[in-house]
């Protein structure tokens, strides 16, 4: 586990790697509080279950590729009230149980890469993805 102020100090942080941490949830938003100009996180190989963008990701104002590949996230939570990094371009769900992404997308306006490869999904994703370059 991590202290939620372990990155406190690093406020001009622009990159984290957090891969391989058996890292079970991110959803404490003092944890990742001071890291707004952070542009890249690395939350790859960990145990997560499920994510919450509301709580997790939104203080992460420039934040442009979100790697999330090989957790055991099944859901994707958001909320319609909330604000998003709404500059992330890329973002790696691979290798997870995700089986419902529904309108998740609409609220990252300029992704242009989507990775969903071995996941669950039972739904078509590219009605919700217009600004896409590479979906995988």
């Amino acid at each position: 586990s991590i202290e939620s102020d372990s990155f406190a100090s690093l406020t001009n942080l622009r990159s984290l790697d957090l891969g391989q941490n058996c890292l079970f949830k991110i959803n404490d938003q003092r944890l990742f509080g001071n890291l707004n100009r952070l542009v890249k996180l690395n939350l790859e190989f960990n145990l997560i279950l499920k994510l919450d963008f509301s709580k997790s990701f939104n203080k992460f104002r420039n934040l442009e590729e979100l790697l999330l590949n090989s957790n055991k996230i099944s859901y994707l939570y958001y909320s319609d009230n909330q604000l998003y990094p709404n500059k992330l371009k890329i973002i790696n769900f691979n290798s997870n149980f995700i089986t419902k992404i529904s309108d998740f997308f609409v609220y990252f306006p300029n992704l242009a890469e989507v990775h969903l490869n071995n996941n669950l999904i039972d739904e078509n994703p590219l009605q919700m993805l217009d600004n896409l370059h590479t979906l995988d």
